[in-house]
């Protein structure tokens, strides 16, 4: 089981950053793909604030991701232990 936890301190004033970067979704859900492809038992959850699909293809992407059994749950991280 892996976890792939989004927008780690994204739109935090406390951290000083004040807005979301636009690409770091696409890349997370390309990794948690090209992981399951490599392991094919492996269950991959996605933790996010938002998912950001700005380009061209990018909608379609998430759907085939989530036809993938990639698992999507919007929050925050709270706290990560092992």
């Amino acid at each position: 089981r892996v976890v792939f936890i989004h927008c780690a301190l994204s739109r935090d004033p406390r951290a000083g950053v004040h807005h979301c970067s636009r690409v770091c979704c696409m890349y997370l859900v390309k990794e948690a793909m090209i992981a399951q492809e490599h392991h094919p038992d492996m269950h991959a959850t996605m933790v996010h604030m938002d998912l950001r699909a700005y380009g061209k293809g990018y909608d379609a992407y998430l759907d085939r991701a989530e036809g993938k059994g990639i698992e999507f749950l919007r929050g925050r991280a709270a706290e990560v232990r092992s």
